[in-house]
């Protein structure tokens, strides 16, 4: 191992963090309650950000349509979760 094995880890928790800010307040400034606001909410958000910048970086970096879709998936339910949650817990 190296000394900077650490680095993901913290990269994703923040990166975590400020998207779950943002989706917060997205949410908040919609007005959105219940599950089914929170879970189109999230998945409104991961569709137009994280799998369309996927798909153009994919295609031109000529990766495989299996990666794609595993490397977008687990965002978009990763999201639509945390949309429930913040819609709900209001």
């Amino acid at each position: 191992g190296t000394s900077r094995m650490w680095y993901p880890y913290v990269v994703a928790i923040v990166s975590t963090l400020i998207f779950t800010f943002v989706l917060a307040l997205l949410i908040q400034g919609m007005g959105a309650e219940g599950f089914a606001e929170g879970i189109f909410l999230g998945l409104l958000v991961a569709i137009g950000f994280i799998l369309t910048t996927n798909a153009t970086n994919y295609s031109f970096e000529s990766r495989s349509l299996r990666l794609y879709m595993i490397n977008s998936g687990y965002p978009l339910i990763m999201y639509s979760v945390i949309g429930i949650l913040l819609a709900t817990w209001q």
